[in-house]
């Protein structure tokens, strides 16, 4: 077989420009670096292939907008024998529009004020605050670089491995607190992280084996978080970021066919996670004074085990049985210390306090089955069993069942399926009360993960194709959970969805699509406000939220018109949220969360050649949102949180490009080729 050089290569640039007075485009350019009116270069090379003699091959995947935002993959082998992949893939990250901040070294820390700052009890008394406040750009850069390959031994034994840095420099968003103030600050962002994944796979005439280990390391360069105070009180304040970490796992899998009809699989993994970083001291306040730490770190470990078994047996032609076993366990083995914490920097507690080691065990069971009556009705039922058992929390164990069925029918050239479920979570004993850091919750209070619940849903698909030119389908599904024995907390939750496609192909190069979806989501909950400790107050307050999702869409695709292609597509969705407090004296209703966005984008080809194709498209976006939480809130709004100020996406762009494609080899040839070799 000669060898066959391929395939395409992309060079193209876009401009995009900015509307007169609107903002900074933060939100369109996120991911893609994107940063101001400019002229960009995009370089991309599209599945560039190579096959040669002898059953090797090459290849090539790339694209770019600049040096911060661009993907690259490549990877070389021999069929039957070894392959090798590599990644190397940079990612801007952007957040925020118009934040501005009085601190200074934002990447890192420790984080000033100005030499002029003048501390006071509230925001509206910084006397110098607008005129230190200075423009910043919250973003951070993710570098991901991976190498993959497999080496096949022989037919029935091979090994893989792969291998992923990634780091993260930047800054994002936290705050601090001292109890009654709070700021607004960067976190500095200096991430490294490695992971391994490797594994041996042998596989016999009836039956296969593979045993794998995973590792990763996490590194943290910049440990702790300290600030200068804006307000009255103590002069700095400290927090701790993510600790350095890692963890492995080993794990043993495996599948066997007793008979034509019968296989099993199974599964067992053992694993490890450890973080043992310095502990700061208690507090970096100087007018405090506490008793040593019980220990100059964490010694953080958890040992994990998962194990598996499901069998699937055929006993006859038209039924299919399935059971399923899976085991779960998070073994909390970290040190368990009496610590003289401290409040904010700002108050010791005087109340020495244990820390808590979370620990669980998941067991689930599960059996379903398929039935085919004839060759238009097909029925499936399924029942679980789920056990989760917890220590130092609220519930020692739940225990969930689930029934749930299925009917799918063939009404000639449409097929119908309908699934229906309904699940019972029951807790197992009583709900106890966890007091942490020494405050009591009302006793009754119930946490939404840990409460009884029973939960109901319908889901119906109907999809089809008329006749060869036009296809069909619709999909509902409405969900109902109801936590009946909660007299505090979320007390139901309703989810409903509908989607319908179509698309039509009046000629074999011309096709039209279209789109219509909506999803609602509602919850519920009860409060107690009391000024006891212990709250003991009956139920006095509900809490209603509402979020409302549509989209629609359009499309066509035309080609063959002479060497002409043309795209055409248009995007619509928007949200909505609503919240409501419900009291005795009335309904307090919060300000709607709003978002809505339009995108039309066109594409225009011309085929100069059987090689070379040249392209050109225009995109044009139109996005608004209303945040009641930021628009409108300067950094002096809330007299005891000094903010960012910032606003709420709220923009449109519009992206011009210009492009060429160039095949280094004949296409029909490659097709050809591509045919064979599936």
């Amino acid at each position: 077989m000669r060898a066959l050089p391929l395939r395409q290569g992309l060079l193209g640039f876009g401009v995009r420009r900015r509307q007169v007075g609107l903002r900074f485009v933060k939100h369109f350019c996120n991911y893609t670096g994107y940063d101001d009116d400019k002229v960009y270069g995009g370089l991309g090379v599209q599945d560039f292939r190579y096959w040669g003699a002898g059953g090797y091959g090459a290849y090539i995947n790339s694209f770019g907008y600049n040096a911060d935002s661009f993907e690259l993959t490549f990877g070389a082998g021999q069929q039957g024998k070894w392959s090798a992949d590599f990644l190397v893939d940079f990612l801007p990250v952007s957040q925020g529009e118009d934040t501005r901040s009085v601190y200074s070294n934002l990447d890192g820390t420790p984080q000033h004020l100005p030499s002029d700052w003048v501390r006071a009890g509230s925001t509206s008394q910084m006397t110098a605050l607008n005129g230190d406040l200075r423009d910043f750009n919250l973003q951070w850069d993710r570098q991901t670089f991976g190498v993959g390959g497999e080496y096949i031994f022989t037919p029935n034994f091979f090994a893989d491995v792969d291998w992923r840095y990634q780091t993260k420099e930047g800054k994002g968003a936290t705050w601090g607190t001292f109890l009654t103030n709070s700021t607004q600050l960067t976190r500095p962002l200096d991430y490294e992280t490695q992971e391994v994944d490797a594994g041996l796979t042998y596989a016999g005439d009836n039956w296969q084996v593979r045993g794998g280990f995973y590792g990763s390391w996490f590194s943290n360069k910049k440990l702790g978080l300290t600030w200068d105070n804006a307000f009255t009180g103590p002069d700095r304040g400290r927090m701790a970021n993510a600790p350095d970490n890692k963890a492995y796992n080993v794990s043993l899998s495996g599948t066997y066919q007793f008979m034509a009809n019968t296989t099993a699989s199974a599964t067992l993994s053992v694993g490890e996670g450890e973080q043992d970083d310095d502990y700061l001291p208690y507090t970096i306040n100087p007018n405090i004074a506490t008793s040593p730490l019980p220990a100059t770190s964490y010694d953080g470990k958890i040992d994990t085990t998962h194990a598996g078994l499901r069998v699937t047996s055929a006993p006859w032609a038209r039924l299919r049985i399935t059971g399923e076993y899976t085991y779960d366990d998070r073994d909390n083995k970290s040190s368990r210390e009496t610590y003289d914490w401290v409040a904010a920097d700002l108050y010791p507690a005087n109340d020495p306090q244990e820390n808590f080691l979370y620990s669980y065990t998941r067991k689930d069971f599960d059996l379903f089955g398929d039935y085919r009556w004839n060759r238009t009705i097909k029925t499936s039922l399924g029942v679980s069993h789920d056990i989760l058992e917890r220590t130092d929390q609220e519930v020692d164990e739940n225990q969930e069942d689930t029934v749930w069925a299925k009917v799918k029918v063939e009404l000639g050239q449409f097929d119908v399926d309908i699934r229906g479920s309904t699940a019972s979570r029951d807790i197992d004993g009583d709900y106890q009360q966890v007091d942490y850091l020494r405050q009591s919750q009302n006793p009754l209070m119930r946490k939404y993960n840990m409460a009884d619940r029973d939960r109901d849903g319908v889901e119906v698909k109907v999809s089809g194709q008329p006749n060869e030119r036009l296809s069909l389908s619709f999909r509902i599904e409405s969900w109902s959970d109801d936590y009946d024995n909660s007299a505090v907390g979320l007390t139901s939750g309703d989810r409903d969805v509908w989607l319908a496609d179509v698309s039509y192909a009046p000629r074999q190069n011309l096709s039209f699509y279209g789109s219509l979806g909506s999803e609602s989501i509602k919850s519920s909950q009860w409060g107690a406000a009391g000024n006891a400790n212990p709250n003991t107050a009956p139920p006095n307050w509900q809490g209603k939220n509402n979020d409302d999702f549509d989209s629609a869409g359009l499309g066509m695709r035309w080609s063959g018109l002479g060497k002409w292609g043309l795209e055409l597509d248009y995007v619509y969705s928007r949200s909505e949220g609503k919240t409501e407090i419900h009291r005795a004296g009335g309904v307090d209703k919060f300000p709607k969360l709003e978002t809505d966005l339009k995108r039309v984008t066109l594409g225009l080809t011309y085929d100069y050649s059987a090689r070379i194709r040249f392209m050109s498209g225009v995109l044009y976006e139109d996005y608004s949102s209303d945040n009641w939480a930021v628009d409108g809130v300067e950094p002096d709004t809330i007299n005891n949180v000094l903010t960012w100020g910032g606003t709420s996406p709220d923009y449109d762009v519009t992206l011009f490009s210009l492009g060429f494609r160039y095949s280094l080899g004949d296409p029909a040839e490659r097709e050809k080729t591509l045919y064979k070799l599936q």
